[in-house]
């Protein structure tokens, strides 16, 4: 007999029992909408823990930008000697931000800061300029600032993730890698800033500490922005602590963040 080399047991539990079928797992929209939401949550997540990273080179940012060039890529920009902006708040999207193809950046979305930028600068855009802004992202700010600055100006971007866009078309568009809180540049010992952007990591110490390390490349007329400021009270102590030789005002968003602007005196 064929089940002479089974045990009784096994035989008996053949014929008494049947296997259980096998369950499929269906995912409804409801769950698909969850799984959505949580892959762009691990992804801010990543990008949040991983900001501070090796030399820049960190999953969560190297993570972050590819899903950008997914998108769009600002890569292949070279401004058209034509072009003349009428203002930065016309030129981008106010709804899009980041995912706008043309000038991905908040500065007009969320915080509403190029209004502000557009009387500050109305004088100063039409001479030469050197700016540099902390924090690339996807570049969108450093190609908004070029189409709206003179010809001439030449505009600096500085990251930490070496995967920011590098705008090898542009000359007058150069990026650095490096931490804004203690890398030096040969490059601005030569040549003051006549404008600093802070918009990289929103931590009033690091804001602070970027401030302390690169105000001394800023031109003696020059203007410093620090974007995004949380902790309001305690950058207006900060800098309330050490206002010998410098004066500042500062601009609440929608968001409840603020935009501090600083001169010389």
């Amino acid at each position: 007999s064929p089940f002479e080399s089974l045990p009784r047991r096994s035989i008996m539990r053949g014929i008494f029992f049947r296997a259980a079928p096998t369950r499929r797992i269906t995912v409804g929209l409801v769950g698909k909408v969850v799984l959505v939401f949580a892959l762009i949550y691990f992804i801010r997540y990543l990008a949040i823990s991983g900001n501070r990273g090796v030399d820049g080179y960190n999953f969560g940012n190297v993570l972050v930008q590819c899903f950008y060039r997914s998108y769009a890529t600002l890569e292949n920009y070279q401004r058209d000697p034509q072009l003349r902006l009428e203002s930065l708040t016309a030129a981008c999207n106010s709804r899009a931000g980041f995912l706008d193809p043309d000038y991905p950046t908040d500065k007009c979305s969320s915080h509403g800061y190029t209004k502000i930028y557009d009387k500050l600068f109305s004088v100063q855009r039409e001479k030469p300029i050197k700016l540099l802004e902390v924090g690339v992202k996807k570049g969108g700010s450093l190609k908004l600032w070029r189409d709206y600055f003179s010809v001439d100006s030449m505009i600096y971007g500085l990251d930490i993730n070496q995967g920011a866009p590098q705008f090898p078309y542009e000359p007058n568009i150069k990026v650095l890698f490096g931490d804004s809180r203690d890398a030096s540049f040969a490059v601005f010992d030569r040549q003051c800033l006549d404008v600093i952007v802070d918009d990289g990591y929103h931590s009033l110490t690091i804001q602070r500490e970027t401030f302390e390390n690169l105000s001394r490349y800023l031109c003696r007329t020059g203007k410093y922005l620090v974007e995004d400021v949380i902790d309001v009270e305690g950058m207006k102590t900060y800098l309330d602590e050490r206002k010998q030789g410098l004066k500042y005002v500062h601009h609440m968003d929608k968001s409840g963040q603020a935009l501090f602007i600083i001169e010389w005196v």
